[in-house]
């Protein structure tokens, strides 16, 4: 199968074929001149609608093109000779997430051409798979049942991840912070989100954001940073962000914080971080923001030496011990300054 482009000859009044436009765009599967066509990837890179269609060329030299309904009920016959996949594990995640706000934001985003089922495989395969590399979902998908069970190509993959711009993450996000705070009361009163983020090692070497920083898994190999804030309830992330791997943790509040009104987030809720996010700059942010966190502080601030030295004989009284944490604990009021715009030098006071 091939196309061609063709062009208008003024003078002898009659199309034409350009030189060089032929180019090859499938095949016609049997080898016959009529018959089931398969596409190749390139093509169907410019044309995705394709992935949703089998294409039959007939003997009258047309095409005719049919929809794939991956939701057909098969018959008798076809469940005869009907493949056996594993299913138990992939049964599991589809009641995970059937009915939940993952799933409608998933369906609402990224539902055209079916781009949410496919997603979802792939999520699936990464999870079940002891070796998720992306090489092998092919042969994953021909064992397991999946929510997307056409096969995917090395080629169709790469298309879908390109699928998943910065535009779609915001408004995937945004939207299943919504329908996450509608469907669960209990979610308004739960104000704690922990803030902590992961390195993702790899191999590749043509990935943007792949760099040599802290690897929390100890691989001497490049690697991307994931931010993510998680609901203390639920367990579900609310927001997160991929990071080139040289950028610490330390310097990726300030666009969180950029980008919590943005999409949305709740203006209300407290942050809680460890000491990976703790400096003046970040407590600074927070201040400036009129955001509340509970931040684990490195004993090395002079504040916090300050503070240890005037509390310590208090802190280690019996009375001080609280049995619902089972360690010792107290509270001290402080006069935190901190300038109330980045692009002034006036400043204000926080009591924290």
């Amino acid at each position: 199968m091939y196309s061609y482009k063709n062009a208008w000859d003024e003078v002898k009044k009659r199309s034409y074929r350009e030189k060089g436009s032929t180019k090859a765009v499938g095949t016609i599967l049997g080898g016959e001149k009529t018959g089931k066509i398969q596409w190749k990837d390139d093509f169907v890179a410019l044309h995705p609608e394709l992935e949703d269609f089998t294409a039959q060329r007939m003997e009258d030299g047309s095409i005719v093109f049919s929809p794939i309904d991956t939701d057909k009920q098969i018959t008798v016959k076809d469940a005869l000779s009907a493949k056996k996949y594993a299913a138990g594990a992939t049964w599991v995640f589809d009641q995970m997430i059937a009915g939940t706000p993952l799933a409608e934001a998933l369906n609402r985003v990224f539902g055209a051409r079916n781009v949410n089922k496919k997603i979802l495989s792939l999520a699936y395969f990464l999870n079940i798979n002891e070796n998720n590399a992306m090489s092998r979902y092919e042969g994953f998908a021909e064992k397991h049942r999946l929510p997307w069970q056409k096969q995917l190509t090395p080629s169709a993959i790469t298309r879908i991840f390109q699928n998943i711009t910065s535009d779609k993450i915001d408004r995937f996000i945004t939207l299943l912070n919504e329908l996450t705070m509608k469907r669960d009361e209990k979610l308004k009163s739960c104000k704690y989100w922990a803030l902590d983020s992961t390195s993702i090692s790899t191999h590749s070497v043509k990935l943007a954001k792949s760099a040599y920083g802290h690897n929390k898994d100890g691989d001497m190999l490049p690697q991307i940073n994931v931010l993510m804030v998680v609901n203390q309830l639920t367990g579900e992330p609310v927001y997160y962000r991929t990071y080139s791997g040289n950028i610490p943790d330390i310097c990726t509040v300030k666009h969180l914080l950029q980008e919590q009104a943005r999409i949305k987030l709740d203006g209300n809720a407290v942050f809680v971080a460890d000491k990976g996010y703790s400096s003046i700059k970040n407590i600074n942010r927070f201040c400036q923001n009129k955001v509340s966190f509970l931040m684990n502080l490195k004993t090395s601030f002079t504040m916090c030496r300050n503070l240890f030295k005037d509390i310590q004989a208090d802190l280690l009284d019996p009375a001080a011990y609280d049995d619902e944490i089972d360690c010792h604990a107290m509270t001290v009021e402080t006069v935190w300054s901190y300038p109330v715009n980045y692009r002034t030098n006036f400043k204000g006071h926080k009591t924290a």
